[in-house]
């Protein structure tokens, strides 16, 4: 399981200075299950609980465990990875999924499409 590393476009400004470089470890199981569950909310309905999971919060929870520094921060909170631009996240997001080894989320069994109700 090696690291990566690689720089942001635009990095993370802290204190009046630019934290670009980025140094990414490798997954684990841990990693994956952790921010699987933190991302699940239940709630309770007419027909009985159900369980939600949140796919962008599950992406920032799996950041901020395997994100070990962008420059001169370590260990990256889950606020200072909301801090980034569009791109430098989308950019990160990217990195995770080749770690995951998946193209994209929707190989993850994810998708913009709603769920369907059983009739």
């Amino acid at each position: 399981m090696a690291d990566i590393e690689f720089d942001l476009f635009d990095g993370l400004c802290v204190n009046g200075v630019e934290n670009k470089h980025v140094v990414m470890r490798g997954l684990t199981a841990g990693d994956i299950i952790a921010a699987e569950e933190g991302s699940e909310i239940c709630y309770h309905t007419a027909q009985g609980p159900v369980v939600l999971s949140s796919p962008i919060k599950a992406m920032v929870i799996a950041l901020s465990r395997v994100v070990q520094s962008i420059g001169d921060i370590k260990k990256v909170s889950q606020t200072e990875l909301k801090m980034l631009t569009a791109r430098d996240f989308d950019l990160l997001q990217n990195k995770y999924l080749e770690l995951r080894g998946v193209e994209n989320l929707a190989e993850m069994g994810r998708d913009s499409e709603p769920l369907q109700q059983n009739a």
